[in-house]
């Protein structure tokens, strides 16, 4: 997955060049103008936001379930509706048993004993992680999945073997996984990174269009057994090609397009740098430009089912440390910004890019990942205002919508240099500034003292008898509210 490099979506500008050098404190900030249009581009939806883990977590019933009550109090702290999103590599490696004591078949056994060898255990709690390297799911697994996701008020993406399994034994597992779940299910997907499989999990001539009769073929099977199942897919990894392909052939038949990103990788290559990760990502773009027109093929909405900094596992020192806070918070806006229907970042154990990392035995923490997810958060449900931001060269982005009576204003700055960013509103009269609060910590490579929370005003805007003038240190962002007197933007169907 090689991937990412310089982006640019309306309502944003992104700079073009890497990072600079560090620059003297002395050095005067630099200076830009960010202003508000008054049209429409996209709503976020409210479950905007989610987690990815790997199938194999599902094997241990304690974990995602409603006893597990500080992960519970977890997610719900990140969104009130979210999506969890299960899947991975180790979907490919798993087996079903409505009873747990029937023996494996030879074909299952040899199947998880393939997947045992996979470093995506470690993102598995340490009952997983360290026992039998064995994925085998049963309905406990799925009734106490079914609580969990009642207790915290999100909703499930739930992938399949679609590997080194069967279609029998995926629509035995389906219709348990429907009837435990009910509508706190949005459907099934049907392979991971399925465009990686050629000469691995498939033969080497692998293609969309082998992948597409073999999808039809268990989809008719799992729906014989399950009724009106709803399907979600490609999850692809890098080809977006496939998802085109999906929205035009499949439009009638999937629910949700979905494939994955990472901004950098591999992990190990010192290459890989807070700089790196930070600096502006072309395939971004290409992105939302192939889930745009995709929705307009299929009129099915595109999710990043699985995402995150670095892949093959994340990078030491960047993805778990403040970067990525400040990597996450633009790049989830930015998907927001371009319609997307949501994002899952990949998590789970112990793993270095993990928004929440633990188990429930020792309990969990909040890792530099998971505070730019409630910075993005914030915009769950906002309208997003077609903006520009005049910054030149600098490394900031900005974004702007409302909702109901409030307009919320996110400024990311990316640079190790102060900007002054000053407000400019398109025919928005009687905007008032209420509140500000701020994504800061000791360092771009702190993994401890990050921080999102409110700070005084005085501290973060100089009033301006034209507009507001936010000062923005090096590496933070700035959220700010502010309380609309009912302006009526273009698109707005409020009264």
């Amino acid at each position: 997955m090689h991937r990412r490099d310089a982006l640019k979506i309306v309502g944003s500008a992104f700079a073009t060049s890497a990072l600079p050098g560090i620059l003297r404190g002395d050095t005067p900030p630099t200076a830009a103008t960010f202003t508000i249009g008054r049209k429409t581009i996209a709503t976020i939806p409210s479950d905007f936001m989610g987690l990815s883990y790997e199938s194999a977590q599902l094997s241990n019933p304690s974990f995602f379930s409603a006893s597990n009550t500080e992960l519970v109090k977890l997610y719900r702290e990140l969104s009130p509706q979210g999506v969890l999103r299960t899947g991975g590599n180790l979907s490919a490696f798993s087996a079903w048993r409505d009873d747990l004591s029937a023996p494996l078949t030879a074909a299952e056994k040899a199947g998880i004993d393939r997947g045992k060898n996979y470093w995506e255990w470690a993102l598995c709690d340490p009952t997983i992680a360290k026992g039998s390297h064995e994925a085998i799911f049963t309905p406990a697994s799925i009734e106490a999945l079914a609580g969990f996701l009642n207790a915290t008020g999100w909703k499930l993406l739930y992938g399949l073997n679609f590997g080194t399994g069967t279609p029998e034994q995926a629509a035995a597992e389906a219709a348990c996984v429907q009837r435990l779940v009910g509508k706190n299910l949005i459907g099934f997907q049907l392979g991971n990174e399925v465009d990686f499989w050629t000469g691995g999990l498939r033969s080497k001539n692998w293609d969309f269009d082998q992948y597409l009769a073999q999808w039809l073929e268990w989809v008719r099977i799992i729906r014989a057994k399950g009724g009106d199942t709803a399907f979600a897919g490609p999850d692809i990894a890098v080809r977006l090609d496939w998802v085109e392909k999906m929205a035009e052939r499949l439009k009638n038949e999937v629910v949700l397009l979905t494939g994955h990103h990472y901004a950098m990788g591999p992990a190990g290559d010192p290459q890989m740098n807070a700089a790196h990760l930070l600096r502006p990502d072309p395939e971004v773009a290409k992105e939302i430009v192939t889930a745009q027109r995709a929705k307009a093929i299929a009129g099915v909405s595109f999710r990043v089912s699985e995402c995150n900094s670095c892949f093959h596992g994340g990078q030491p020192g960047v993805s778990n440390a403040y970067a990525a806070s400040l990597w996450s918070a633009d790049y989830i806006l930015a998907l927001a910004q371009g319609g997307h229907a949501g994002v899952n970042l990949h998590s789970g154990g112990e793993g270095i890019y993990s928004p929440i990392t633990g188990d429930k035995d020792k309990g969990f923490t909040r890792q530099p990942l998971y505070f730019g997810m409630k910075f993005a958060q914030q915009f769950a449900g906002v309208s997003m205002l077609d903006s520009t931001l005049s910054v030149g060269g600098s490394n900031v982005t900005a974004y702007a919508g409302y909702k109901q009576d409030t307009l919320l204003v996110a400024i990311i700055n990316k640079e190790p240099a102060q900007v002054a960013i000053g407000i400019a509103f398109a025919d928005l009269k009687n905007a008032r500034l209420v509140e500000t609060w701020k994504l800061s910590a000791p360092s771009i490579d702190s993994t401890r003292g990050i921080t999102f929370a409110k700070v005084d005003l005085s501290s973060t805007v100089i009033h301006r008898k034209e507009s507001d003038l936010f000062q923005l240190e090096p590496y933070t962002a700035i959220l700010a509210r502010y309380s609309l007197n009912r302006p009526r933007f273009t698109g707005d169907t409020s009264g």
